[in-house]
């Protein structure tokens, strides 16, 4: 499955907002932090092609990881709503939102789950990441 990552918008406070297509299809919205230059735990990952790797986390149980990333490792899907909630990772959300003046992605668990529950019924995956702002 290809996975395609359209960014949106980004700044310093909101982090960076994307649309998330899986084989083309619109799918949900995503949440990552502001690009500082692929800083680790601080930033968004490079616009590129990333292959894509089953992961279990400690904290998530079943995910992905994005792959080859350079200078990084444990990039991984899972729940948050806020730039805050992420050290670099990918947050899905099926609805764009503030909390508290922020903006956010909402209801971002069952995001997680509809995505996790599609990429498990085949593989290999690839995510590929376009910055278009």
């Amino acid at each position: 499955m290809i996975l395609t990552l359209h960014r949106l918008l980004t700044n310093q406070k909101a982090g960076t907002i994307g649309a998330l297509r899986l084989d083309g299809m619109p799918f949900c919205w995503t949440m990552e932090p502001y690009s500082l230059g692929n800083l680790p735990g601080a930033s968004c990952i490079p616009a590129q092609e990333y292959p894509l790797y089953p992961y279990i986390s400690g904290r998530y149980g079943r995910t992905w990881e994005v792959g080859d990333v350079y200078g990084r490792t444990f990039i991984l899907f899972h729940p948050g709503n806020t730039a805050a909630d992420t050290d670099g990772c990918i947050l899905p959300g099926l609805k764009l939102g503030n909390l508290g003046g922020i903006p956010a992605v909402v209801e971002s668990r069952p995001a997680f789950k509809a995505l996790i529950k599609k990429l498990e019924d085949s593989a290999p995956h690839k995510l590929i990441i376009k910055e278009n702002y």
